[in-house]
């Protein structure tokens, strides 16, 4: 990650800096974002399991 972000984890806010490394379960909630003084750049990725539309039509 480059520039300056937050995320939320179990309701509590986490500042992201520059090298900070986050791992998000995507099934469960979360949210994250930058204030709009700042630059945020993030790369996902995908480490294993369902893609989200494997996971909605397994019903």
């Amino acid at each position: 990650m480059r520039g300056r972000g937050y995320c939320y984890l179990d309701s509590q806010r986490v500042e992201l800096h520059t090298g900070s490394l986050v791992l998000l379960d995507c099934y469960l909630p979360h949210r994250y974002g930058y204030g709009s003084d700042s630059t945020f750049c993030t790369t996902f990725k995908r480490i294993t399991g369902m893609t989200p539309l494997e996971y909605r039509n397994q019903r």
